[in-house]
């Protein structure tokens, strides 16, 4: 049950995922690279967003996402940004949408998409 319909439930945060956020460095021909360090691994609660796979046409292939959101508590002492990147049972997770004060304000929900 996803933690909007449970907000107040103790013990609903029962997951470990780890947030990265996203670094650019420049390199000695001027190109930058993106790199990703973890800044900081939280308590979380999942839902996937749906049973069907959404789909994307990428490089004229049609490829399947699976959408996960995942709960947590409203950041303190550390930032969450649609660079940043979750990373969940060994498979890591783009940010798409923060949706920021659910459940009396003390939650946010980073919709994300599985990387493939």
């Amino acid at each position: 049950m996803p933690l909007k319909n449970r907000a107040h439930a103790v013990g609903s945060l029962d997951e470990r995922i780890g947030i990265y956020n996203a670094t650019d460095t420049e390199n000695a021909d001027y190109s930058s690279t993106e790199t990703f360090t973890l800044t900081k691994t939280v308590w979380a609660n999942i839902a996937y967003r749906s049973r069907r796979q959404l789909e994307r046409i990428m490089s004229g292939k049609e490829t399947a996402l699976q959408q996960v959101s995942f709960f947590i508590r409203k950041p303190e002492g550390f930032s969450v940004t649609t660079k940043s990147q979750v990373q969940y049972d060994g498979e890591t997770y783009d940010i798409i949408t923060i949706m920021k004060d659910v459940g009396r304000r003390q939650y946010w929900e980073l919709i994300t998409e599985l990387k493939t």
